[in-house]
């Protein structure tokens, strides 16, 4: 709890305006980006494949680097070096002008997409596709549901069997 505290407190420091308050607020995300990601990529991929969340399973960044080769003990120092990597992102956007947080922002989100893309294991388009279908689906049972309900209150108005 105080690691939290102390990440909350940092990023706000300083943080006089909405804007920087936005940005501070952003900053211990970046700093944190490795496992949010991972275990945001992990909801989605058990989402999508009608799982539920908490099952366990052997896809999440570690298992996929060791899945490719790596020892347990490189998979982990690369995962260091991109938590390294994140601390320095967090701190540039600490301490950078505007056009330096621009640019690291435009870095990350391509980073972002390339990880995720490359570990979940699942495409956007399939995706997109999943939420397509999933809406098409929720909207057809609305329309059920309402059939029902109108054939219930039918029967319990009718005055004969």
């Amino acid at each position: 709890m105080l690691l939290g505290y102390l990440v909350a407190a940092f990023s706000l420091l300083g943080a006089s305006r909405k804007a920087e308050a936005a940005v501070a607020l952003f900053i211990p995300i970046v700093a944190l980006g490795l496992p949010i990601m991972d275990t945001a990529v992990a909801i989605v991929r058990r989402w999508y494949k009608h799982l539920p969340i908490a099952t366990p399973d052997r896809k999440h960044i570690h298992h996929r680097l060791v899945a490719m080769g790596y020892s347990p003990q490189r998979a982990v120092l690369v995962l260091y070096g991109a938590s390294v990597v994140l601390a320095g992102f967090a701190v540039l956007i600490t301490f950078g002008r505007s056009e330096v947080v621009v640019l690291v922002v435009a870095a990350l989100v391509v980073i972002t997409f390339v990880t995720v893309r490359i570990f979940s294991g699942v495409r956007l388009l399939d995706v997109q596709q999943k939420l397509k279908t999933d809406n098409e689906i929720r909207r057809r049972m609305a329309g059920i549901n309402n059939i029902v309900d109108a054939v219930l209150s039918e029967i319990e108005r009718a005055a004969t069997l």
